[in-house]
């Protein structure tokens, strides 16, 4: 992907977020689900300004001639193991 096209997804991805994080805040005003929100804000802060997710690059040739279902795999693996270590 174009550096122009992936930061064109990000902003596109994190405009979707904000306005989907509001909608949830307005209408769950019994805080059944902070301890989700606040993950997911935190992953997405992850992405955005560290440029990683799951302690893996985003940028650069991290996934340079995979295919998304091994990137899938590998971010699914990563996460059964970090949820593992909770």
């Amino acid at each position: 992907m174009r550096k122009h096209t992936t930061g064109s997804l990000s902003r596109s991805v994190g405009e979707g977020f904000s306005f989907t994080h509001l909608m949830e805040e307005s209408l769950n005003c019994s805080s059944e689900y902070v301890n989700l929100r606040r993950a997911s804000i935190s992953i997405w802060h992850e992405v955005v300004y560290k440029c990683e997710w799951l302690d893996t690059p985003l940028g650069g040739n991290v996934f340079k001639r995979k295919r998304a279902i091994e990137i899938v795999k590998c971010f699914s693996n990563k996460a059964l193991i970090a949820q593992a270590n909770m």
